[in-house]
């Protein structure tokens, strides 16, 4: 059985004006040539691209995952609840304030007693004031985990000291 197309119903289908206009603008020899030479799989994927052809259904994507390299299944129970309560406070409390407070050059200052909450420090110190044996890495988790929100935040938890006096101000209450 021969699959050519009629040629006749295939011309009527083309719009000559667009075709000239398309031949002004690229080698459509060219882009032919390389068409026909593709197999049926690459055809559908360059009609997905070009938006025709295909189900015509739009797919969803599917969602972002930035873990990469799977660090979270190497964690254990605890940093992996570490990293979700730093996550979650992060896109609850900070996202939804963070770019106006950026835009007046601001702290969101109402945040240090709900960071306290978090007793992220003494995931890290113990009370004697020596730090756990996994320290380093939960200061990594936290770090991580808050800079997929907003790296101000994440400076303020970690590198500025002031998650020693969000820790304090948490004992003190």
């Amino acid at each position: 059985m021969d699959n050519t197309p009629d040629l006749n119903a295939l011309m009527a289908k083309i719009d000559l004006g667009k075709l000239g206009a398309l031949a002004s603008k690229v080698d459509l020899a060219g882009i032919l040539n390389a068409a026909s030479n593709m197999n049926d799989k690459q055809l559908q994927q360059l009609g997905r691209a070009l938006g025709v052809g295909g189900s015509g259904r739009k797919r969803e994507l599917p969602a972002a995952d930035g873990d990469f390299y799977d660090y979270l299944d190497t964690l254990t129970d605890a940093q992996v609840e570490i990293a979700g309560r730093v996550h979650q406070f992060m896109r609850a409390e900070v996202m939804p304030i963070m770019n106006d407070y950026w835009s007046r050059d601001e702290f969101p200052r109402q945040l240090i007693g709900k960071m306290s909450q978090l007793n992220l420090l003494r995931a890290i110190w113990n009370e004697d004031g020596t730090r756990r044996p996994d320290a380093t890495l939960v200061e990594g988790i936290i770090t991580l985990e808050a800079c997929r929100v907003d790296v101000s935040t994440a400076v303020f938890l970690g590198y500025t000291g002031a998650g020693l006096r969000v820790y304090r101000a948490g004992r003190q209450r």
